[in-house]
């Protein structure tokens, strides 16, 4: 009896094991969609491995009619071991910027002089960094701690079909400042990153990443185009063009 009592309660604690290491791996219709982003944009064993990218990039801006609002040309570099640190700089009027960002702090530099700069400078400094950094980091940025995913259909860009994975993020979480809905496009077929629309109130921006190229493993964009669209993601007009020029 003592043992038939022993054998059915290890039986039970393995059944309770099981149950629960199966309740672990069960993924939402959204997180399988996210792994399948993420496998498909080189996997994320490639990601936690690389360490360094640096590219040139080519930003050109524009107005609702057409007409070129900004043009830049920076060089950017990105230190994501062992702390996500990094840097860009450009040229203006014969005099070479540099802003980086440090530990969590920003600095300026001009000719290699750093600036005294505002909280309000530096907190905008701050906010146009880690912008610049997150959306490099697509879709892998999508796997943080707080972002609310949730599966919204399909639908066609750049000329494919693509499921659509939103992600929502609020202030209620300490690692969010702000909070703004997002809508990724990940290739139905190869799970290769299409793009993305964000909302940040009252405007809807969408991004395409019309060409590719594949960096120590991970695939990042050589060539991207925006559009001003509306809630139903009809387009207004073309915002902006982004080049990038990778450096070994």
């Amino acid at each position: 009896m003592k043992y038939k009592l022993f054998l059915s309660m290890v039986v039970s604690s393995m059944l309770f094991i099981l149950c629960n290491e199966n309740k672990v791996e069960v993924k939402t219709p959204a997180h399988q969609l996210l792994e399948k982003g993420i496998i498909g944009s080189g996997g994320w064993e490639s990601w936690t491995d690389l360490d360094t990218i640096q590219f040139y990039k080519t930003t050109k801006l524009y107005l609702e009619d057409g007409s070129l609002e900004d043009s830049t040309y920076q060089l950017h570099t990105y230190f994501m071991y062992p702390t996500m640190n990094g840097k860009y700089s450009w040229e203006k009027d014969q005099k070479k910027y540099e802003v980086e960002y440090k530990n969590g702090n920003m600095s300026k530099s001009i000719d290699g002089i750093e600036q005294k700069i505002s909280k309000e400078e530096q907190e905008k400094l701050r906010k146009g960094f880690l912008g610049a950094q997150f959306v490099m980091s697509l879709p892998f940025k999508l796997n943080d701690s707080g972002v609310e995913l949730a599966l919204d259909g399909k639908s066609t860009i750049n000329g494919r079909i693509v499921d659509v994975l939103k992600a929502s993020y609020h202030t209620k979480f300490e690692n969010h400042t702000e909070s703004h809905d997002w809508w990724h496009y990940i290739n139905a077929e190869s799970g290769k990153l299409e793009g993305y629309k964000v909302h940040h109130p009252p405007t809807y921006a969408r991004v395409s990443n019309v060409t590719t190229t594949r960096i120590k493993g991970v695939d990042f964009p050589t060539y991207r185009k925006t559009f001003r669209v509306d809630k139903e993601d009809n387009e207004q007009y073309v915002r902006g063009e982004f080049w990038y020029e990778y450096v070994d």
